[in-house]
């Protein structure tokens, strides 16, 4: 597992701009919401290494726009905070998913 240095990754949008540009020159997901998503990777990583939406849900629902979320988890790949290791198939009702093939993901750096 690679440690990266989280701070340099929290502190810049999905774009690269710093906080104080991020207003003027970008409209991607609020940065505030990258950091909820990371705590979230964080509390949902199973014991074997592994995240799954499934977990994932119920920690980020309410509190990250549901369109966002497929920035974040981009972003988090990028940052090489996550990678794909597996697929399972979605339980997701409420959000329309269920049968459909998701990501399983491993935390790669805390």
């Amino acid at each position: 597992m690679t440690t990266l240095g989280l701070d340099r990754l929290l502190n810049r949008c999905t774009q690269g701009f710093a906080p104080v540009h991020h207003p003027t020159f970008c409209n991607c997901a609020d940065l505030g919401e990258y950091v909820v998503f990371v705590s979230a990777l964080k509390a949902a990583t199973r014991a074997d290494g592994t995240v799954h939406q499934a977990d994932m849900r119920p920690l980020i629902r309410g509190r990250i726009e549901p369109k966002h979320v497929g920035t974040l988890y981009r972003r988090a790949k990028s940052d090489g905070l996550i990678r794909e290791v597996d697929h399972e198939r979605s339980d997701d009702r409420p959000g329309k998913n269920a049968g459909r093939l998701e990501p399983v993901y491993e935390l790669r750096a805390a």
